[in-house]
């Protein structure tokens, strides 16, 4: 069975839940809530009782945002030639011209 996808914000509260709880006890507790409402627990107002059953069950998979992803694509040409070189300016460059910041690359 696939694995559910998360955001970052979503395993991260998964995480801080489960270092102070039990599964079982982390599920009813989810099953019986209307909503979250201590700050580190608000992603999870986003998991569906049937998603949270899968993801306690089969585990997950954290989504990438295309932020990550880009910072990869932009690792992955870290040598010397001319052609990294550019490809990696060309990138932080596109960035400048967007207004937008990733950290790794132009932060």
């Amino acid at each position: 069975m696939d694995k559910i996808k998360v955001s970052k914000e979503v395993a991260i509260a998964l995480e801080v839940a489960l270092k102070v709880t039990s599964k079982r006890n982390f599920f009813e507790e989810h099953s019986n809530k209307m909503q979250w409402t201590l700050e580190d627990y608000l992603p999870l107002n986003k998991i569906s009782n049937w998603d949270m059953a899968q993801i306690l069950i089969n585990g997950y998979e954290v989504e990438e945002t295309p932020e990550d992803r880009m910072l990869d694509f932009y690792n992955y040409y870290n040598g010397d030639s001319d052609y990294e070189k550019g490809f990696r300016d060309a990138v932080e460059y596109t960035l400048e011209q967007l207004r937008h910041k990733i950290k790794g690359i132009n932060d």
